[in-house]
């Protein structure tokens, strides 16, 4: 037997217009029902494609085959579609043996383009600048027209405005475009903006007029009151006097009309007073209409027309009854003295309008308007029914069934919230914020159907079965409904109802559920190809592998925009018990693990560094990864950090791992350290660790600390016999002196700048240099520290002098004029020996003292002169 699949849309004509119903990419869901008459085929295979009857020579736009359990709802959704391109939706399903005749679905037109800002003209009120006067004057309505000449379906469009920045509101226009707005005296603002049946809205624009003010007497804007009359009482003219004339020409006992025309307080309204208290009310929406007198006076106590009634749209004077007002209703019976007037307003009387469309006395409200205890809503009682209104809602009637199974679900502060309507809503149903009450087959008893479950229930009855009980809410979720053979969900944030198979539900409920594997974010899919079915939950995904196995929570999130593939197996906890980790198939990257831990959360580690950590023990060595791997900065080379730990990766040194101090320090650096080329090995001393790294090296003992050290000083480092010699191992890292750079070691320093290139300071001279300025002082260093000729004393070069030390002077500065007087005489060999007090001031000049002697420099002539003493 063939299968056949059935469109869910209209199968005939123009189903609409489309535009953006996900983003901005113009596409458009497609939606429809797949059914086998033969029970043994439960998987079925359907395809969705779209014609474009606009381009016939276009190929038709193939959406792909995929899998639909039999009797479901599927869906494709197709990509970007040319603007005003008329389509026709095709469907089409095959048992894997069979193919159905292709399904014709209803077409549907794409509108992708804004209408045209709206043109306004009135003649009552020209804009600003032209020569044309007004004709009509402030506090009146006057004639606006709009149009939108370059709208291809103008009669598509709706319109919005704002007079004078007060709020915006809905436009009614008629057929010819024109609407009657109400302007005030004086300068006016109009915007207005055109709103097309897919919501493209027009740029806004503004109409800008004067309205003068309005002379005394007559009221203006309305034709008829240039009629008048002068036979009665008083002159009458307009509506107000044919109204009079009519009453007085049927009745002779109508009261005579005790004034002239007056203002209502509204200054838009007119009237006229009768003897017997009563009157005739005229405005431009209800023409003129008698109230008698009592029933004058109950509405002038409930506010008259500035009250909810508004102006009367009845006639009372000879039929009490149901009387109707502008904006309600008054249920009136001067005749029966035990009868309580009581009146209806708002949107409560709209309903009852609705339900009673000719009230009669007998249709009378049997209550008050009562407000609930919770001040949320109001409702009021009749003969058939009960209305509840809220701002929410608006104003529903209820039987007296559907009442109580609200009411016993909790009412306004159950789940199925107030009240309201809702087009299409089924027969003998009511439909309420969160659903509908409806009676069903199940005993006689009613049950409480969230929506959107009553379109899955309507359309899929047989396959879902009868509603085993009401609809449950799961806040910042949505609702949720188990059928008679299927679980139903409704999703706030993807807006459609999502099934559950029993056999993944057994999975979901053996692990834990709700609590743990939280509740379905799709449909079962996959089954085409080589992607294994699955269902997507709140905090994981159940695979329909047999059996199920799953992965949720943290590890599911993180697995979502990984690039990896499908998971292997169910996650599982690590050896240490602290946290779990599932392995992965290749896809965008490939395979790997994820690893979550509750200090550290869920991390991606795949490729050589995964490889590496897995080799090395895993979470057993180097703990949880702390982030994912990434660039090292030079674009070659990889990193990724582990609680004990730190693996890179180059092309040239491959995996590398880096623990303890030394992977402490090296991840504070500077990235262009690069990656470690070794492991850490021990130092040849026996006491310290290094590890080399592409542009440093790092090396440590317990007392110094993890320090790098790099170029010139660490050549020169090694020069000196790096960590066994004199200068031991380095306590800081290289660090910026001057325009030059030092690295600082146990027993010494070395120096090095672009000019001087690396040299070594220590002791005495070291400490000398320093309180000279450094490298502001005299200079960089041009020597490492040398011994003298006659082996009493060591000296060191500088950009601007040297230092020379011995036992006895210490390390005394010679420089300048005075140093180079001193260097003539032979140095520390000559006459005077070594320095024993540095250059300083004396009147006239400078003086720097020796072991037998003196040397002076004078400022004037700039000469120097040697005194031997000794």
């Amino acid at each position: 037997m063939w299968p056949t699949p059935t469109s869910t849309v209209a199968e005939a004509g123009v189903c609409g217009k489309v535009y953006n119903p996900y983003g901005n990419n113009g596409g458009i869901e497609l939606t429809a029902t797949f059914r086998d008459p033969d029970p043994e085929d439960a998987t079925l295979h359907a395809n969705f494609r779209l014609r474009d009857l606009t381009d016939p020579s276009s190929p038709v736009i193939d959406l792909g085959w995929k899998d639909v359990a039999n009797g479901s709802r599927s869906s494709a959704s197709a990509g970007v579609l040319p603007h005003n391109h008329l389509f026709e939706a095709l469907a089409q399903v095959s048992d894997g043996v069979n193919f159905s005749e292709v399904a014709v679905g209803c077409r549907f037109r794409v509108d992708s383009v804004a209408p045209t800002a709206p043109v306004v003209r009135s003649p009552d009120f020209p804009p600003v600048g032209s020569s044309t006067p007004p004709a009509s004057y402030g506090g009146d309505f006057g004639a606006f027209f709009f149009s939108n000449p370059d709208e291809p379906d103008p009669a598509d469009l709706r319109y919005r405005y704002a007079l004078n920045d007060e709020s915006y509101q809905d436009l009614s226009v008629d057929a010819k475009g024109m609407a009657h707005i109400r302007v005030k005296a004086g300068r006016n603002t109009l915007k207005v903006w055109a709103i097309d049946g897919v919501g493209h809205a027009s740029r806004e624009t503004t109409y800008q007029f004067d309205a003068p003010q309005p002379p005394a007497g007559k009221p203006t804007h309305d034709w008829s009151w240039s009629v008048c009359g002068s036979e009665y009482e008083v002159e009458l003219c307009g509506s107000l006097y044919q109204r009079y004339r009519f009453f007085r020409g049927m009745y002779s006992s109508f009261p005579k009309v005790t004034s002239g025309m007056l203002t209502a307080p509204d200054g838009i309204g007119r009237y006229i007073e009768l003897a017997d208290g009563s009157a005739i009310y005229w405005s431009p929406t209800t023409g003129a209409r008698d109230v008698k007198a009592d029933l004058r006076r109950y509405w002038e106590a409930n506010g008259g027309i500035a009250g909810p009634l508004g102006y009367p749209n009845g006639y009372s004077y000879y039929w009490p009854g149901a009387i109707q007002f502008q904006k309600g209703i008054v249920f009136w019976n001067p005749n029966d003295p035990s009868f309580k007037t009581r009146s209806l307003t708002g949107k409560i009387a709209e309903t009852f309008r609705a339900q009673v469309p000719a009230p009669t006395l007998a249709d009378a409200p049997t209550s008050e308007l009562t407000t609930t205890p919770d001040g949320k809503a109001q409702y009021i009682t009749f003969p058939k029914f009960t209305i509840y209104s809220t701002p929410e809602g608006g104003a529903v009637a209820l039987s007296p069934g559907v009442l109580a199974v609200w009411q016993e679900l909790g009412g306004l502060g159950g789940p199925l919230g107030y009240p309201t309507t809702r087009p299409g809503q089924p027969y003998a149903s009511i439909a309420f914020q969160n659903g509908l009450v409806t009676e069903t087959p199940v005993a006689g008893k009613y049950a409480a159907v969230m929506a959107p479950f009553l379109e899955q229930y309507m359309t899929y009855q047989g396959t879902l079965g009868r509603p085993l009980g009401n609809a449950e809410l799961r806040p910042g979720y949505g609702q949720i409904q188990m059928f008679e053979n299927v679980l139903v969900t409704s999703v706030v944030q993807y807006g459609q109802p999502l099934w559950v198979s029993f056999g993944i539900l057994k999975k979901w409920q053996a692990l834990g559920g709700e609590a743990v594997v939280g509740l379905p974010t799709s449909h079962t899919w996959g089954h085409a190809g080589n992607i294994p079915p699955r269902q997507e939950f709140q905090n994981g995904q159940i695979y329909e592998y047999w059996p199920q196995f799953a992965i949720w929570g943290p590890l599911h999130t993180r697995w979502l925009n990984s690039g990896f593939g499908d998971s292997k197996s169910d996650q599982r906890p690590t050896a240490d018990g602290r946290g779990q980790y599932a392995t992965f198939s290749a896809d965008r990257i490939p395979a790997g693990s994820i690893y979550w831990s509750p200090q550290t959360g869920a991390r991606v580690v795949f490729g050589g560094i995964g490889i590496a950590y897995e080799k090395a023990g895993g979470v057993t060595a180097l703990g949880f990864p702390v982030d994912e791997e990434s660039d090292l900065g030079d674009g070659k080379g990889r990193k990724q950090t582990f609680e004990k730990g730190i693996i890179t990766w180059s092309p040239s040194a491959g995996v590398q791992i880096i623990t303890g101090p030394i992977s402490t320090a090296w991840s504070a650096g500077p990235q262009w350290y690069g990656a470690a080329t070794t492991p850490e090995l021990a130092a040849p001393d026996g006491i310290g660790r290094y590890q080399v790294f592409e542009k440093v090296r790092f090396y440590w003992t317990p007392k110094t600390g993890a320090q790098e050290i790099h170029g010139g000083i660490l050549n020169k480092w090694w020069e000196l016999g790096g960590e066994r010699g004199f200068l031991g191992y380095p306590t800081t890292g290289e660090q910026a002196i001057g325009n030059g750079r030092v690295s600082h070691f146990e027993r010494g320093s070395i120096y090095w700048s672009a000019a001087s290139g690396p040299h070594e300071l220590h002791g005495g001279i070291k400490a000398r240099w320093l309180e000279l300025g450094g490298p502001a002082g005299l200079g960089f260093p041009l020597t490492d520290e040398m011994v003298t000729g006659d082996k009493r004393g060591r000296y060191v070069v500088f950009e601007r002098g040297s230092i020379f030390w011995t036992a006895t002077t210490g390390a005394v500065e010679i420089y300048g004029g005075i140093g180079q007087a001193w260097a003539s005489q032979g140095w520390n060999s000559g006459p005077l020996g070594y320095p024993t007090r540095g250059e300083y001031g004396i009147p006239g000049g400078r003086r720097a003292d020796f072991e037998r002697g003196y040397i002076t420099w004078t400022a004037a002539t700039g000469k120097t002169q040697i005194v031997v003493t000794g």
